[in-house]
């Protein structure tokens, strides 16, 4: 399908937006509503271009494209819209750059220098807005809003919060919660990231850094199965914070938990220097402070006793000499190769313990049935999905994402047999056991067969 760009021919393989496609080209256009892991809202009309027979502008986010057409980018009339937009946009935003923890990484500052006028003709007084309380990780300062309204389509569609949302109009419009609750999820760090501007930021970062300080480098986040790719900023030695990494379809879709975004905390505020042992008492339990040759000589102790081994189907087992180590679900056969490789230098006797050899859905052949190395496409394909023994929504937060977006909106049956939880998703449950799993593969539980 050919089209047309600044007069310039481009074969255009599927039907895109007109914003989707130029950014493809290396094309870019300005925008503040829109994003790629959000539904369109065409709100801010910062993506305006010209196409040849429309009487007015279209937002790019939202016009898909057609065969020859003809749209101008860079035209006079979308120049002078873009200025005309960006000076509405400051009309009420005030000039706090300098102590802004945006400031570097800004969309708007970034776009006024770009796009915007060298001057302005606004001599009013700005109005001020009331902050909100959305809890210990988000700082606002609602002033600097330009309703984007990123956060609330982020709040309702991937975390199921309805609390947020876009209150008046014109002038007394803004983004407020409608009634007093707090912005709670395992996910609520990630709405900083998606505001263009300095409206919402972090609180544990505030008045930290600058973004011209650190220095960047790619990682993978290793608190679940799911190996999101995470962006770590280092400055003099030191994690500054640690933030989502492009956009990748097989893990984390823009988004991280915020159990590996505040894990810094550990290496610095709250880290412990002295090992403690958990003792039971008749009414409560006790931390008490020992020496780490206590802990060594306590752990040799109990694994000579007992040969610590989980349910065959949630672990694998290793045997080296008298000691036994236990991997959990999250493991894979790659752990394996890794130990081997780590204790070929040593005496450790390393053998399979025998229950492994039961479990024949491990091999390495059936490895994609129990890790999360998918596409996100290959869900649609699904008719349903059977979670067993996972609290979804605290162990893999990015999964529930998913697990969101199948029950609502694919309309597909979500079967679970787990914990007791508060999902964000509708599901079908059988009951809490191992038991309930076997009723299930017998044919003997209200779940309907997949």
């Amino acid at each position: 399908m050919p089209l047309y760009i600044d007069n310039k021919e481009i074969v255009v393989k599927k039907h895109s937006t007109i914003l989707q496609i130029c950014s493809d080209c290396g094309l870019f256009i300005p925008r503040f509503c829109f994003h790629q892991g959000l539904s369109i809202a065409a709100n801010c009309r910062m993506c305006l271009v010209q196409v040849e027979d429309s009487l007015k502008l279209l937002a790019s986010c939202a016009v898909t494209t057609s065969p020859n057409l003809k749209i101008f980018t860079k035209s006079d009339v979308v120049k002078k819209a873009r200025e005309s937009i960006i000076e509405f946009l400051l009309i009420n935003h005030p000039l706090d750059c300098p102590i802004c923890d945006q400031g570097g990484e800004c969309d708007l500052q970034d776009q006024t220098v770009m796009f915007g006028s060298d001057r302005g003709r606004y001599y009013e007084q700005k109005r001020a807005i009331k902050e909100l309380t959305l809890g210990p990780i988000i700082k606002t300062f609602m002033s600097r809003c330009i309703h984007c309204t990123r956060c609330v389509r982020f709040a309702n569609e991937v975390l199921s919060i309805d609390s947020l949302g876009l209150i008046g109009r014109g002038g007394k419009a803004r983004i407020t919660t409608f009634i007093k609750a707090l912005f709670i999820s395992e996910l609520s760090g990630n709405i900083a990231d998606i505001c263009p501007v300095g409206a919402l930021t972090l609180k544990p970062y505030a008045f930290m850094s600058r973004s011209w300080e650190h220095k960047h480098f790619v990682c993978v986040d290793f608190f679940d199965s799911f190996g999101a790719n995470i962006r770590v900023d280092v400055r003099n030695n030191e994690i500054m914070r640690v933030l989502p990494y492009g956009n990748n379809l097989f893990t984390n879709f823009d988004w991280i938990t915020d159990r590996i975004r505040f894990s810094l905390d550990g290496l610095f505020v709250q880290r412990l220097s002295t090992p403690f042992l958990l003792v039971a008492g008749f009414s409560s339990f006790k931390l008490t402070v020992c020496s780490w040759a206590q802990i060594s000589s306590f752990l040799f102790k109990i694994f000579e006793e007992w040969s610590f081994c989980f349910f065959f189907s949630k672990s694998l087992c290793f045997n080296f000499s008298k000691i036994s180590f236990s991997l959990g679900p999250v493991q894979d056969m790659r752990d394996y190769l890794a130990f081997r490789k780590l204790s070929s230098g040593t005496n450790f006797n390393f053998k399979f313990n025998s229950c492994f050899k039961r479990v024949f859905f491990f091999q390495p052949v059936f490895r994609s049935n129990y890790t999360f190395l998918f596409n996100s496409a290959s869900f649609s394909l699904l008719e349903s999905i059977l979670v067993l023994g996972l609290n979804v929504a605290k162990e893999l937060p990015l999964f529930n994402v998913i697990l969101n977006k199948f029950s609502k909106v694919q309309k597909r049956d979500v079967l679970l047999i787990a914990t007791k939880q508060q999902a964000s998703f509708s599901f079908i449950t059988a009951g809490l056991s191992m038991v309930a799993f076997l009723h299930f593969l017998l044919g003997r539980s209200p779940l309907p067969i997949i």
